[in-house]
């Protein structure tokens, strides 16, 4: 069984890039006059 520990996985380059990707395709989303769900 694999383990995962938060305080060593958080925070590194994988982790910064997925938050940068997810706020660049928010904010592209929040630009278009249609609703969108989450």
């Amino acid at each position: 069984m694999l383990s995962y520990r938060h305080s060593f996985h958080a925070g590194n380059h994988a982790d910064v890039l997925k938050h940068t990707v997810q706020s660049l395709i928010i904010e592209s989303l929040k630009e278009k006059e249609n609703l969108f769900y989450i």
